[in-house]
């Protein structure tokens, strides 16, 4: 678990940190995000998996959901220059 650890904060660093320069890629931050999230997933079920925890993933999927949900609300009310966006 302590991978899935390590990029849990990794992620809030980089979900509440102040945004940089946009960039000149179409929906490079939704595409960030997603990496961040399936990453954050395969990491999470890697350890839950080797500490031997059966039928977690509809689990981890709305734990994940509410992560995702809960950490754009966050950053809409709690960083100036980042807006909450589904």
């Amino acid at each position: 678990m302590l991978p899935a650890a390590g990029w849990s904060l990794l992620a809030i660093w980089a979900l509440f940190k102040p945004a940089g320069a946009p960039s000149g890629i179409p929906y490079f931050d939704k595409i960030g995000h997603f990496a961040l999230f399936f990453v954050h997933a395969v990491l999470l079920g890697w350890g839950l998996h080797r500490a031997g925890f059966a039928g977690f993933w509809p689990r981890l999927v709305w734990a994940l959901l509410l992560w995702g949900g809960s950490s754009e609300v966050l950053q809409g009310l709690c960083t100036p220059d980042r807006s909450a966006e589904w």
